[in-house]
């Protein structure tokens, strides 16, 4: 961990060529990301939960290919994920829950193949996932508890034939609810509870 470093990140990650493991979680003191991290090729686990005051990734972040693991929860500031998101081949998590201005995730996100899990909890800015979310075949796990400023889901969600797990708690709006009915239930008389059956009559 980089807790309680005293250099500057850049500093301290410079000559770190072959670092795979990388935490500056609850960093206060890191404002910025520095464009030199993109350089650490085979960074496979990153963590930047809590970095309140980070406000952007480098734009060149897509560079970090062997990246598996990232966790950005937690990290308030950012509004935008940079295009380049979606060269990371290899990520399999990502977790981006209490992002709270994070307001739209790119489509390039939708070409992660191996994404298996994320995380999307308490996004309060967050209006829409992209409409090619479905492209994401390996998801198994989402999270998108209490973003209730998402109204509707795209239809191309019934292609995710592999997720196991989907949290929507808190999430009120009753147009999305419909379309994950459809998703899901294609046919009305398999829709379970009367409630499906009433918004389907």
């Amino acid at each position: 961990m980089l807790k309680e470093c005293k250099m500057s990140l850049q500093e301290c990650i410079t000559e770190l060529a072959k670092l795979q493991y990388l935490n500056i979680s609850e960093s206060s003191q890191v404002s910025t990301l520095p464009e030199s991290i993109c350089k650490l090729v085979c960074l496979e686990c990153l963590g930047l939960s809590g970095c309140s005051r980070i406000p952007r990734l480098p734009e060149s972040f897509g560079d970090l290919k062997c990246m598996v693991h990232l966790d950005m929860s937690g990290c308030c500031r950012i509004c935008v994920l940079p295009g380049s998101f979606g060269k990371l081949a290899n990520l399999q998590h990502l977790k981006l829950s209490n992002c709270s201005s994070l307001q739209e995730l790119p489509e390039s996100l939708c070409g992660i193949k191996q994404l298996q899990h994320l995380k999307l909890s308490s996004c309060n800015c967050l209006q829409w996932l992209p409409e090619a979310i479905g492209n994401l075949a390996d998801l198994q796990y989402l999270n998108m508890s209490e973003c209730q400023e998402i109204k509707k889901l795209p239809e191309s969600m019934m292609k995710l034939h592999n997720l196991l797990h989907l949290d929507l708690s808190g999430c009120g709006g009753m147009e999305m609810w419909l379309v994950l009915g459809r998703s899901l239930w294609p046919h009305r008389n398999t829709i379970p509870g009367s409630v499906m059956d009433d918004y389907f009559s």
